[in-house]
């Protein structure tokens, strides 16, 4: 069994104490792999009886099993160019096509369906009411903290987006405060520099949205709001059309939410525009 994918498929019909043990289990794979049942309880807090649940769900027959196919995945655990050899062997360019927008039109059901509705309202709510919107994203997710800048920035004022040219994030959140919001894009492999700014921001009193894998729980202590997307790539890299979604909804949303503010900032910069003669026609 491919157990990580199979973990990431079943999530969405998890009950809350098996998604539990799943974000342990995909944060911490090597502790799992050599750890009792009584101790791995302990860790994650939960009971035992939950842990063996969990691995039924798998359709495994127990803990035992379950710790066994972890540890047959570490042990065959390979590189990047050595996963990238693997996926050559199994894609077909001709099916690509197919495969890589049924992967993403997955990807947005899943996020869609277990994404809380409750949570994503606070984020509106909270990205409505900020007085400086931070915008954070590392490496393959500054691509879409980039774009969140963009169009969010069309809809409100006070819209920054770190970028950290010559490592200057600290003078880039030096003047943070508690009434300011940061919307972080998170995932898997988590940038200790991102994390890092992350502590500099609760400890400026700044509340966080961190927009971030299912399996998040790595995250929660520095987050205000979690919000899941599902990010499963048709080959060796994960997929942002779920984050991208998402994130075009959450501008939308505080376009209508704050409607009078929205239009003269709108207004502003199509002023800029027309004077700068940025466009030919």
């Amino acid at each position: 069994m491919d157990l990580q994918p199979a973990i990431l498929e079943q999530y969405g019909n998890f009950s809350k104490s098996n998604k539990i043990v799943a974000d342990f289990l995909l944060e911490n794979w090597e502790t799992v792999a050599f750890t009792t049942l009584d101790k791995l309880a302990l860790q994650i807090g939960v009971s035992t009886t939950t842990i063996i649940r969990f691995a039924r769900a798998l359709n495994l027959d127990g803990y035992s099993a379950l710790q066994q196919e972890v540890q047959r995945s570490l042990k065959t655990k390979v590189s990047l160019p050595q996963r990238l050899d693997i996926s050559m062997e199994h894609t077909q360019l001709a099916q690509l096509l197919t495969d890589s927008f049924q992967n993403d039109i997955s990807d947005l059901h899943k996020t869609l369906e277990n994404i809380s509705v409750a949570d994503v309202n606070r984020s509106v709510e909270l990205i409505v009411n900020a007085k400086n919107v931070y915008i954070l994203g590392i490496r393959a997710c500054f691509s879409i903290a980039h774009y969140m800048a963009v169009r969010l920035g069309q809809v409100r004022e006070n819209v920054h987006l770190l970028q950290g040219i010559g490592g200057i994030y600290p003078e880039e959140t030096v003047s943070i405060h508690p009434e300011d919001v940061c919307i972080a894009y998170m995932f898997p492999r988590y940038s200790r520099v991102a994390m890092n700014i992350l502590v500099l921001i609760k400890k400026a009193g700044a509340k966080t949205i961190i927009i971030s894998s299912p399996s998040h729980s790595t995250l929660d202590e520095y987050a205000d709001v979690v919000l899941p997307c599902w990010t499963h790539g048709a080959t060796i890299k994960n997929s942002l059309v779920a984050p991208l979604c998402l994130s075009q909804y959450l501008v939308a949303a505080v376009m209508i939410s704050d409607y009078p503010n929205s239009k003269q900032t709108l207004e502003k910069i199509e002023y800029a525009l027309q004077q700068g003669n940025y466009f030919v026609l």
